[in-house]
């Protein structure tokens, strides 16, 4: 009886994985496609640093890219607190791929 309920229980994370996985894939899609139509200011670099965010589970270099244009926009147009955001998306992914060096 209780290997059926621990059956049930592991059943029900698998399928609420895969439908965060397929929803956080339409959700960067989707972000992608706004990218591509924003106007280079605070609005793209917080678009930016949510396609980080986003990527972070899904693909680490992908997730440092768009950190580190979040940053470079943020230092162009004087966007203190994107900056900062980028900042610590960069650090997170670094740090998840163990080079804490890079990611201080």
């Amino acid at each position: 009886m209780q290997s059926r309920i621990i059956l049930g229980k592991a059943v029900l994370v698998i399928v609420l994985s895969v439908f965060c996985l397929l929803a956080n894939a339409v959700n960067t899609d989707s972000l992608i496609a706004v990218l591509s139509k924003t106007s280079v200011d605070t609005s793209k670099v917080n678009l930016l640093n949510k396609l980080s965010g986003a990527f972070y589970n899904i693909d680490l270099d992908k997730s440092l890219d768009y950190a580190e244009q979040a940053y470079k926009l943020s230092d162009k147009i004087a966007f203190l607190k994107g900056k900062a955001e980028a900042a610590n998306n960069r650090g997170d992914v670094l740090y998840y791929q163990g080079k804490y060096k890079e990611a201080v």
